[in-house]
């Protein structure tokens, strides 16, 4: 069903409601309907990935991998989130 759904004009879903995953260490790939990207879990369990993406995903050396955008490739507007900064 998912193959069948349209990336430019279905919605991707939507949560704040975190999962846990334990992963060993390798070469793991996030995806969505509009983007997707390598990350590595290093042999101590951190992970890592291109700092191209840290305009919407972060926890590089962490063990929390946080997607704060919908779209990415390209990704040339204004981020899609609030970070809670106040700007005046």
């Amino acid at each position: 069903m998912i193959m069948t759904m349209d990336p430019e004009t279905t919605e991707a879903p939507r949560t704040t409601e975190s999962r846990e995953l334990k992963l060993k260490p390798g070469t793991y790939r996030f995806g969505t309907f509009t983007f997707d990207f390598p990350f590595v879990v290093t042999r101590d369990g951190v992970l890592d990935f291109a700092r191209s993406l840290d305009q919407c995903v972060s926890g590089r050396g962490t063990q929390t991998l946080t997607v704060r955008c919908s779209q990415m490739q390209p990704y040339v507007g204004p981020p899609d989130y609030h970070d809670g900064a106040v700007t005046r």
